[in-house]
């Protein structure tokens, strides 16, 4: 547990440090064709072609048919040394979980709406590890599942450091195996604290640290060869789960 803890207290306190960096208005950024980039704030962006309030002071306009890519005030957040989050629009996030007996992959596709919110649909590949203890030896099983769920999140502070909180509901399909030949499926629920880093580029990473429930009963094969029966078994898997991800936007 200090283990999973520990990153969440370093970042604590950079995170304070930062509070104080604003988004800038009107921030935008445009990643031209020739592979140059322009940074800074929008001074007519109504229609185009944009002109673009650079750091050195000056103002230049951009033809949208120079550029590449274009990220508008109304979909990023601009922070100083050209960093950025995504505002609105869609976005897919790639993660990895992990904490004692347990260890997940999930993606989902997501909207973000307004700075604030953001809804979405996933699926993930989960395994979740437990130990029956008979008279003559300890069973561990390992219960494999596929994951569908709905993703929910609410942004509390959007600096260049973005606290929200998440929390998942959803539906865990749980694989038989030659271990556990059978297997009733059962829900998923999750919830819990995350932070986003802006970045220069359009991958942005992220770090949660969360509650994590679901349950499984079935039937597990006991290899003792003493034994009279297999054994059966009702569990609830109760972790807290730290994961690392990315996020892309357009």
């Amino acid at each position: 547990m200090r283990i999973i803890f520990f990153p969440f207290l370093l970042l604590s306190f950079s995170i304070f440090s930062q509070f104080k960096n604003q988004p800038r208005e009107n921030g935008a950024v445009f990643k031209m064709q020739d592979g140059s980039r322009f940074i800074g704030e929008l001074v007519s962006f109504n229609e185009p072609p944009y002109k673009l309030h650079i750091v050195t002071g000056d103002t230049i306009t951009i033809s949208p048919l120079l550029a590449k890519k274009i990220y508008l005030p109304k979909e990023i957040n601009l922070f100083d040394k050209g960093k950025w989050t995504y505002k609105n629009g869609l976005v897919f996030n790639v993660a990895i979980g992990m904490s004692n007996e347990h260890n997940n992959f999930d993606v989902d596709l997501s909207y973000l709406y307004r700075n604030k919110f953001s809804l979405g649909l996933g699926l993930g590949f989960h395994n979740n590890f437990f130990g029956v203890q008979t008279i003559s030896s300890l069973h561990v099983g390992e219960v494999r599942s596929n994951t569908f769920f709905a993703k929910g999140q609410y942004n509390i502070l959007n600096r260049s450091y973005r606290i929200y909180a998440t929390g998942k509901i959803g539906f865990a399909n749980h694989n038989e195996t030659n271990q556990i030949p059978t297997i009733s499926d059962g829900i998923l629920l999750e919830g819990g604290l995350g932070i986003m880093f802006a970045s220069r580029k359009r991958a942005k990473y992220f770090l949660e640290l969360s509650q994590y429930t679901t349950h499984a009963s079935g039937v597990l094969i006991n290899n003792d060869v003493n034994a009279l029966s297999d054994i059966d078994f009702d569990v609830w898997f109760n972790r807290i789960v730290f994961t690392f991800g990315i996020q892309f936007g357009k």
